[in-house]
């Protein structure tokens, strides 16, 4: 996992999970102990590693020190902004069943 050869970075993106269950820091901390630097984008703001970003979610894209990127999307984001990345690796469907 981490970089192709292309330069492409893993992205995970989790939509429709309330926020409390906090799904896009377990991923990003299971990804940090496998030795992965992981950029996080969720309602905590984002952040590479354990440093948190003032900037938005597009800077994680361009990062060269990331290895993994986890998204915490909810549908009204996606509506208003659309997408930061043209593909992902993972999708995690959340939320009450």
């Amino acid at each position: 996992m981490g970089r192709n050869a292309g330069g492409r970075i893993p992205v995970a993106v989790i939509i429709g999970a309330p926020p409390e269950w906090n799904l896009a820091a377990a991923i990003a901390d299971r990804l940090s102990v496998v030795g992965l630097v992981t950029g996080r984008g969720d309602h905590e703001g984002v952040s590479i590693g354990t440093a948190t970003l003032t900037a938005g979610g597009r800077m994680l894209m361009g990062a060269k020190n990331v290895d993994a990127v986890v998204f915490y999307l909810n549908d009204l984001s996606v509506l208003r902004t659309g997408l930061l990345f043209e593909r992902f690796d993972l999708l995690l469907l959340g939320g009450y069943h």
